[in-house]
């Protein structure tokens, strides 16, 4: 049945007030939102990246300090490490790297003591546990003790020195073969 002339369809007209509202609901509403909650979203993001990095730098403050211990037997003794004198033993020194020193140790009336010593890694700055480990705060020590020996000066009179060292050169010249 076709609606007569002047009469509605059955619908009512769309009031041009409720027509603007429902576009901003359909049409214009989850735009918004949608960026509202994008917005947000970095926003968030951002705040928990600069709170991320401020935590982080505080705790590569307090990073894992590294020291070594050397004593001897007497003490006293002057320390070389790689070619840098330390110190007088007992001592410490702070380090980077792990691996293998050469050491030098010195004192009057006391043979000179050149050696390698190895500072090793412990189990939790081996990788991968290390990047766990290493922002947390600790110390790791090394610890090193060396027993010198007297010298011969010391511990023996000059004529006994002056006798040895006669008798080694009467050795020595008897190795030698004679001239034919």
């Amino acid at each position: 049945m076709e609606p007569r002339a002047g009469r509605h369809s059955g619908l009512a007209a769309p009031d041009p007030r409720w027509q603007a509202a429902f576009y901003f609901v359909v049409f214009q509403w989850p735009r918004d939102l949608n960026y509202t909650l994008i917005m947000l979203a970095k926003r968030t993001t951002t705040r928990l990246l600069t709170l991320a990095l401020i935590g982080s730098a505080a705790l590569l403050g307090a990073c894992r300090s590294k020291q070594m211990v050397i004593t001897s037997d007497p003490p006293g003794a002057t320390v070389t490490l790689n070619d840098v004198e330390i110190g007088r033993t007992p001592t410490t020194a702070s380090f980077t790297h792990y691996g293998v020193y050469d050491v030098l140790l010195t004192l009057d009336e006391h043979e000179p003591l050149r050696t390698e010593a190895r500072a090793s890694a412990p189990v939790y700055d081996w990788p991968p546990f290390d990047l766990i480990t290493s922002p947390i705060p600790g110390e790791t020590t090394i610890r090193w003790h060396f027993t010198m020996q007297p010298s011969l000066e010391s511990t023996l009179t000059p004529e006994q020195l002056e006798a040895g060292l006669l008798g080694r050169a009467r050795d020595l010249r008897g190795q030698i073969d004679e001239p034919k």
